[in-house]
């Protein structure tokens, strides 16, 4: 059984296309002729995304999804033999010998304003909880497809990652997972994986959902924006734009990315303000889907304002590479993203740098109330542990 109908989804994708073609105007009333806005990508990610979806769901029976306020939660049932617990069987510290069928019930909660997920599965004969809940966080990789971070006993781990993974023994999340196994005699660790497999499903679901609800709100944020006072120059103490509203929250708590890219489309001598900045954000899907601009933007989806500009970027992932290119002589405008602190609740944190030369910076808004800072080395440019808080930067070359 599907969530969604084909008549769902054909209206889906008629929002989308009003909703793009609404941004290539507003687009074109910011900029010149000579410039122009490919959204062609970004059709053909959400109308893939969509797709894998549904194709994760057939694996279940019963599928439901349910709303209320702020969460999101699907339902969905799956039926299980002995051979399906065989490859597990034997990291397990019992042997299964059961043949009956078993029937599990999963159920996963999202909330949109926060990004959290809880992962439930219960046998559905007598309703015992097999697993703690398994609670994580969405989030979008590096290719731009949803993901979900799970913590399991401090430690962090991608479902994608998890999924992919050839060896069950190679993995340390399940090593971890039979810890927090509530049924020890059977150590059911087959019945995760379809848990995890419905928590993409579900999570790639909401987001496309909410690109297309959130499409009024970003427009009314626009109008509101606009009747801002426009910063002339660079925004350098983010905490005084409390009142600029970004998704349903607000710049000052959420919205570094946009101003980072606000202050390199200044530094580059582009001809926009923070209210246009900020609508192109959230109307692009830069914005993170999930919790509505609570949690700002996709580091990694910042291409796609860069790609609005016609801005000709080098894109960063290692960390090793972004030294390097900071030890050199060449000049570029940067956009660098990092975990404030290597702990799991750490916030994520952009800025826009300008690589003088050298070993030669000056970031902005990198620090609150501080117009410029300046930093000689790849290192200051993070509070701690570069290799591990390190994110994505964008290089543009002077």
């Amino acid at each position: 059984m599907k969530v969604r109908s084909k008549v769902v989804v054909s209206a889906i994708s008629i929002a989308l296309s009003v909703v793009l073609l609404a941004v290539a105007v507003m687009v074109g009333m910011f900029y010149n002729s000579s410039q122009s806005v490919d959204l062609n990508p970004r059709i053909m990610e959400l109308s893939e995304n969509s797709i894998d979806s549904q194709g994760a769901f057939e694996e279940f029976e019963g599928v439901s999804r349910e709303k209320k306020d702020s969460l999101y939660t699907y339902r969905a049932q799956k039926k299980f033999v002995k051979e399906s617990f065989l490859p597990y069987d034997k990291i397990s510290d019992s042997n299964l010998t059961e043949d009956e069928i078993e029937s599990v019930d999963y159920e996963v909660v999202i909330d949109e304003t926060s990004g959290d997920i809880a992962v439930n599965a219960i046998f559905a004969n007598n309703g015992e909880q097999i697993v703690d809940t398994l609670h994580g966080n969405v989030f979008y990789d590096e290719d731009n497809e949803t993901d979900v971070i799970f913590n399991v006993d401090g430690e962090l781990y991608s479902a994608r990652e998890i999924l992919g993974q050839s060896s069950i023994e190679e993995c340390s999340f399940w090593g971890n997972l039979l810890h927090s196994i509530a049924n020890a005699a059977l150590k059911l660790l087959a019945i995760v994986e379809p848990a995890i497999k419905l928590t993409l499903a579900s999570a790639s679901d909401v987001a496309a959902l909410l690109l297309v609800v959130g499409q009024e709100k970003y427009l009314a944020n626009y109008n509101a924006n606009s009747k801002q006072i426009q910063p002339s120059g660079y925004v350098t103490n983010q905490k005084s734009y409390g009142a600029w509203d970004f998704g349903c929250s607000d710049l000052a708590y959420a919205g570094c990315e946009v101003i980072a890219g606000y202050n390199l489309a200044k530094a580059k001598g582009i001809n926009i303000n923070l209210a246009q900045t900020t609508y192109l954000y959230e109307s692009l899907g830069i914005e993170l889907g999930f919790a509505a601009g609570y949690l700002g933007s996709n580091p990694y989806q910042i291409s796609y304002f860069l790609k609005a500009m016609n801005i000709n970027y080098i894109k960063v992932t290692s960390y090793s590479t972004l030294q390097s290119y900071i030890k050199n002589s060449t000049q570029y405008h940067m956009i660098v993203s990092r975990w404030n602190y290597t702990s799991a609740s750490s916030m994520i944190h952009t800025f826009y740098v300008n690589k003088m030369g050298f070993n030669s910076m000056q970031t902005y808004n990198m620090k609150p109330n501080q117009k410029s800072t300046p930093a000689y080395s790849a290192s200051e440019l993070f509070n701690e542990s570069p290799k591990k808080t390190f994110i994505v930067a964008y290089l543009i070359k002077k």
